[in-house]
């Protein structure tokens, strides 16, 4: 299913996204980007389970870590970003290391990414997006992002692992 959000184009967001559309992903699946593909073999590894947040170790991953993100969920539906590689820095336009968000937020960036992730920690299931982000005033490059769900130890999803890359990076 493609689905484009409430404040999924560029005059209601506040970030670098001009555009997003957003998929539901079930195994075998093909990326573009082998970037995004790398992560999304690694959390089809752990078949039939979900990983947990525990089974990820960055350092197993240096290769595609500037392109990862991990997002907290807490039980009130916020959300906070914990992690956010250097290539992510760049194609968001800015650090969402440390930043709490919710479907309240001031940022209308921010609530709708709210609203997604809440979807990934519901769905149980892996989502990829694609769509252009603007990078300075002129240029435009086309992207795909994949995030997977991981399990907390209490076995609820607690966690949104993603990576995101330019399609050309494949």
């Amino acid at each position: 299913m493609v689905e484009i959000l409430n404040g999924d184009l560029n005059h209601q967001r506040d970030d670098n996204f001009d555009w997003i559309r957003r998929y539901d992903v079930i195994a075998p699946y093909s990326f573009q980007s082998q970037i995004v593909q790398a992560l999304f073999d690694w959390w089809c590894s752990f078949h039939p389970r979900m990983p947990y947040r525990q089974d990820f170790n960055i350092s197993e991953h240096a290769q595609i870590a500037a392109h990862l993100y991990l997002i907290k969920s807490y039980e009130n539906q916020t959300f906070e970003y914990r992690l956010n590689g250097e290539s992510v820095i760049k194609l968001i336009g800015y650090s969402m290391k440390g930043v709490v968000f919710d479907k309240s937020s001031p940022s209308p960036s921010q609530r709708v990414l709210a609203e997604y992730c809440q979807e990934v920690t519901s769905s149980k299931t892996c989502k990829r997006c694609t769509g252009e982000i603007r990078i300075g005033e002129t240029q435009k490059v086309a992207f795909e992002s994949l995030d997977c769900p991981l399990l907390n130890e209490k076995n609820e999803v607690g966690y949104t692992l993603g990576v995101i890359s330019t399609i050309e990076n494949r």
